[in-house]
C-alpha cells in the first residue's frame, strides 16, 4: 500500500525539478500564442445530500465551480503539444463531509496545489494535461500527463482499469489525466496494438499494460494484459450488433496484491465481468442495461466496511460494495432541447438500489443545464449500530443542479 508521508515528500522533490520543465513548456506555448488552439469550460454544480441513516450530523450542501482551459499547439506535421489547467472552487457547509477530491492514482509529478482545504471555501488548481504527442510511420506515441481509457461498455466497463468514472457520476466529460507513456502501432487491416506505462510516485504503484483492438465481421475485439499497480491482469471483450440489439461483453481477471494485509486486495484472485445491451424502441426510447459481476465486492453486507477500505476502492478501480448488479439507463428525447433519462443501480445481493432521474436541457449551443435527484433505497443499519444491512440503505438521498458552458 502507499506510504502517504513518503509520497508527499517525493511529490515535493519531483515538483522542484519537473516544475522547471513544465514552466518551459508553458512558455513555449505562450510564445506561439498566435498558433494556439484554445478551448475549455465553466461548470457549476450545486447539490444537497441528506445525512446517512447511521450519522448524527445534518444534511450537507456544496457549490462547486470548475474552470478549465485547454491549449493545443501543432509544433510540426507529426508533433503536437497539449496543456490543460483545471481549477476547482468548492464551498460547503460541512467541510468534513465534503472534502476536496484527492488526486487520482497514476500521477508521478505533483502538479496540484490546494488552499484552505479544511475551510468552508476551498480551492484546488491542477495541471490535468501536459503532454507531447506525435506520429512516426505506423506508430502513434504520447508522453506526459494524459487521459488513458479502454473498453466499450458505457455503464461499468471491466476493461476500463485506469481511473474509471463512478457509475453514478453526473459529469463525465473529462477523464482525469495520468502521467504515462503510450505507443500505439496501427495494423494494416485497421486494428491497433498499444503499450502503455503509467507512473506513480511509488514504484510499486506503476502500471504496465498491453492492449489490442481490432474489428472482425463488424464486431470489435478487445484484449488487455499486464500489471496494474503490482497486480497481474488479463482481460478481453467483444462489441457489436445482433440485429437491432447492441451487445457488449467484457471480462477482466486480476491476481491480488498484498492479500491479507490491512487495506490491500481482499482475494488472491478476483474478476469483473459485464454484459451490456442497447436497444432503441419505436417511440424513441433508448435503453441501456448491464448485468455486472463485481469480484472486488462481497455478497455479505457485514463485509462492506472491509470492502470500502480495500485497495481497489481506495485506488478507484471499483466504486461498488456488492458483487451482483443490474444497471439500467433509459433515456428519451422529449424535445430537441430536452432529454429525460434515469439510472438504476440495483444490488442483487442485498436488494438495495440507487435510482437517479435526470433532466438535461440545452439552453444554447454551448450551454446546458442538468437537474437530478438520487434516491437511495434499502434497509438502513439497525438502530444503534453502524454495521450496514444494505449498500444503498446506508446513504442518504441527494439532488442538485449542474450548469455547463463550453468555449
Amino acid at each position: 500500500m502507499r506510504d502517504n508521508h513518503s509520497k508527499r515528500l517525493h511529490h515535493r522533490q519531483s515538483a522542484l525539478t519537473f516544475g522547471r520543465w513544465s514552466l518551459w513548456f508553458c512558455l513555449l506555448l505562450a510564445g506561439q500564442a498566435h498558433a494556439l488552439e484554445a478551448g475549455g469550460h465553466l461548470k457549476g454544480l450545486s447539490a444537497v445530500a441528506a445525512a446517512s441513516p447511521s450519522s448524527s450530523s445534518g444534511p450537507s450542501a456544496f457549490l462547486a465551480t470548475t474552470q478549465r482551459l485547454d491549449l493545443q499547439h501543432t509544433l510540426s506535421q507529426n508533433l503536437k503539444a497539449e496543456l490543460a489547467l483545471d481549477n476547482l472552487t468548492l464551498y460547503r457547509n460541512a467541510p468534513a463531509q465534503v472534502p476536496l477530491p484527492s488526486p487520482p492514482s497514476g500521477r508521478f509529478f505533483d502538479l496540484e496545489r490546494s488552499w484552505a482545504e479544511s475551510g468552508h471555501l476551498a480551492d484546488t488548481l491542477q495541471i490535468d494535461r501536459l503532454l507531447l504527442r506525435g506520429r512516426h510511420g505506423p506508430v502513434d506515441w504520447s508522453v506526459g500527463r494524459q487521459a488513458i481509457g479502454f473498453g466499450r461498455i458505457v455503464l461499468v466497463s471491466p476493461l476500463d482499469v485506469i481511473n474509471p468514472f463512478s457509475p453514478d457520476a453526473i459529469d463525465t466529460d473529462v477523464r482525469p489525466g495520468v502521467d504515462a507513456a503510450r505507443a500505439s502501432f496501427s495494423l494494416q487491416r485497421g486494428g491497433q496494438f498499444s503499450a502503455i506505462s503509467v507512473f506513480d510516485a511509488t514504484a510499486a504503484e506503476n502500471s504496465y499494460l498491453l492492449t489490442f483492438a481490432d474489428t472482425f465481421n463488424d464486431f470489435d475485439l478487445l484484449a488487455l494484459a499486464g500489471s496494474l499497480r503490482s497486480r497481474g491482469l488479463i482481460g478481453a471483450g467483444i462489441a457489436g450488433d445482433l440485429g437491432p440489439l447492441g451487445v457488449k461483453v467484457e471480462c477482466t481477471a486480476f491476481h491480488g496484491h498484498d492479500v491479507g494485509t490491512p487495506g490491500a486486495d481482499l482475494r488472491e484472485n478476483f474478476w469483473q465481468g459485464g454484459l451490456e445491451v442497447w436497444y432503441r424502441f419505436d417511440n424513441g426510447l433508448n435503453l441501456l442495461a448491464e448485468a455486472l459481476y463485481n469480484g472486488v465486492g462481497s455478497s455479505d453486507p457485514n463485509r462492506y466496511p472491509q470492502v470500502a477500505t480495500s485497495a481497489p476502492l481506495q485506488e478507484g478501480l471499483s466504486f461498488l460494495l456488492g458483487q451482483h448488479y443490474l444497471l439500467l439507463s433509459p433515456s428519451w428525447e422529449a424535445h430537441p432541447l430536452l432529454t429525460l433519462s434515469a439510472l438504476l443501480i440495483w444490488n442483487l445481493d442485498d436488494g438495495s438500489s440507487l435510482l437517479r432521474p435526470l433532466l438535461s436541457w440545452s439552453l444554447a449551443d454551448d450551454l446546458s443545464l442538468d437537474l437530478f435527484y438520487a434516491a437511495a433505497i434499502g434497509d438502513p443499519p439497525r438502530k444503534g449500530s453502524l454495521l450496514p444491512r444494505s449498500e444503498f440503505g446506508s446513504v442518504g438521498d441527494s439532488g442538485g443542479i449542474l450548469l455547463r458552458w463550453y468555449f
